[in-house]
């Protein structure tokens, strides 16, 4: 039996993979490994057959661009892409990872080789967690982890922990959070950060909490908070606070007495504890409600309104990190602009959220039945945080793509009703991918993939695509109904012609 499928062991490192700009095109055509009627080939973007398809071959996807995994005898090794063998076919699976190594699992155990073959950590592991930001290899062995780096050099400076992990958001990343690891000791005392950059110790605290926004929120055995910044720094005295948040745009949230205020960077009172909620923050403003209250308004950075509570926000519609407000009042939703203090969409719409780096508004929302009214189609607009508008209201609703869409950052899919086929965005706001798959996926070196998911939830590869949405390739129907892999253009790839006679 011939099998083809996605490897899980790709999808460990997608958080990290996602703070990624969108990735440049590739230089030479896209690889895909691609199954049609239980035979498996390899073909390049332009329909080359690579590897000619035949039942005994057992295919995984590599780089899409360099090398693939190929399988002999229930066994998997790796080869370029003009055919050099870089590892024989000794291992039960192998599941690429970022920058051209692989996890190999041999006997139940795993370990990796580099982007040349060679083996950098012997396959004696029960599980790995990759980290590409930070540059490590995190092995599993028992309840114990250990770290490695991509020379596969153990850093005997971590000693087996019960558990390592990275700052991945993209904020994070941009502080330079992504060179360090939180590690947990044995019995979770005096958990620490490593850089692996520069071998820097940190010792950290009881609890540790990560930021959006290049800091660390901590709390020591005393219950008192403070934040600690990139470099390992108390960045001012550990207070007695009832709450303290994360920083964002100089502002820490802080609350005592059951009301709540903003703190400077440096620990001191930037506004009184005098509301009942405090949100979002930007250069200029934040969103605050008064005392006794659950409306919300806007501040300016004295404390003074310059929107009066009147508001309701839509907290479920948007991501906390960022300064464009959706506000609602008296059945219509505009979005204000905490860095500016200006609507930037207007209050007139009948819904209005943020999705990724876009604003959306129009007459759809999403949990609407559609045309319940009998009043026509409803659709949302696309527009930029500063109000343009990018796309015209065709689309009820718009999702940012799954996290496990590896690289994906920036791009949305647009549907009309929850199930049904969607569309795909770019970063600029431009459809690229008509309403033709219920689902997308996107792989490591530029490649998207349109299907639909099976009952286990793995997706069913019918069309490949580039990043700009040229179609590459599609699995359809011959004559005879059979499958057929044609190009773009319908040029048949494999088969190549259908029998004059079609088989009963």
């Amino acid at each position: 039996m011939n099998i083809f499928h996605l490897t899980l062991g790709g999808l460990t490192l997608a958080a990290a993979a996602a703070t990624a700009a969108r990735p440049p095109a590739p230089a030479q055509p896209l690889l895909i490994p691609v199954c049609v009627r239980g035979d498996c080939g390899v073909v390049d973007g332009t329909g080359r057959i690579l590897v000619p398809f035949s039942g005994t071959n057992s295919l995984h996807p590599g780089d899409y661009t360099s090398f693939y995994v190929y399988g002999k005898a229930g066994r998997y090794g790796i080869k370029t892409r003009a055919g050099q063998v870089l590892v024989k076919p000794l291992y039960d699976d192998i599941a690429p990872q970022f920058g051209g190594f692989c996890a190999v699992q041999a006997d139940g155990r795993w370990g990796f080789v580099n982007e040349r073959g060679a083996l950098i950590i012997p396959a004696a592991y029960d599980d790995y967690f990759p980290h590409e930001q930070a540059g490590v290899f995190v092995m599993r062995q028992g309840e114990r982890e250990l770290v490695f780096d991509r020379t596969g050099r153990r850093i005997t400076d971590l000693e087996p922990a019960e558990s390592v992990s990275t700052f991945e958001k993209p904020q994070e990343v941009e502080a330079g959070l992504h060179k360090w690891l939180k590690v947990e000791p044995p019995g979770h005392i005096g958990a620490f950060l490593f850089n692996t950059e520069t071998g820097a110790k940190t010792p950290l605290y009881p609890k540790i909490y990560y930021s959006q926004n290049g800091h660390i929120l901590v709390e020591n055995h005393e219950g008192l908070h403070t934040l600690v910044n990139a470099q390992g720094k108390e960045i001012f005295p550990f207070q007695r606070l009832q709450y303290l948040g994360l920083p964002s745009h100089g502002w820490i949230p802080f609350g005592e007495r059951n009301l709540m205020g903003y703190l400077d960077m440096n620990g001191q009172v930037a506004i009184p504890a005098r509301y009942s909620h405090v949100g979002h923050v930007g250069r200029a403003g934040a969103v605050a409600s008064p005392e006794g209250s659950d409306l919300r308004g806007v501040i300016d950075r004295r404390g003074e309104w310059v929107l009066e509570p009147a508001f309701t926000v839509m907290t479920t519609s948007f991501s906390v990190e960022g300064t464009v407000v959706p506000l609602y009042r008296n059945g219509r939703t505009g979005v204000f602009d905490l860095d500016t203090l200006q609507w930037v969409i207007p209050l007139q719409h009948e819904f209005a959220t943020t999705v990724g780096r876009f604003v959306s508004a129009g007459s759809a929302p999403p949990w609407q039945v559609p045309d319940r009214t009998g009043d026509g189609p409803k659709a949302m607009g696309l527009f930029d945080q500063h109000g343009k508008l990018l796309l015209k209201p065709k689309y009820r609703m718009f999702d940012v793509m799954s996290r496990f869409a590896f690289g994906a950052a920036g791009y949305l899919k647009a549907s009309n009703t929850v199930g049904a086929n969607a569309a795909l965005v770019n970063p600029e706001g431009r459809d690229i991918i008509g309403l033709d798959w219920p689902d997308y996926a996107f792989e490591a070196a530029g490649v998207f993939i349109g299907g639909k998911r099976s009952p286990s939830n793995a997706l069913v590869p019918s069309a490949y695509y580039d990043t700009t949405g040229k179609l590459l390739l599609r699995i359809q129907r011959d004559a005879c109904g059979r499958q057929q892999l044609v190009t773009g253009e319908q040029r048949p790839v494999w088969p190549r012609r259908t029998a004059g006679r079609c088989p009963r």
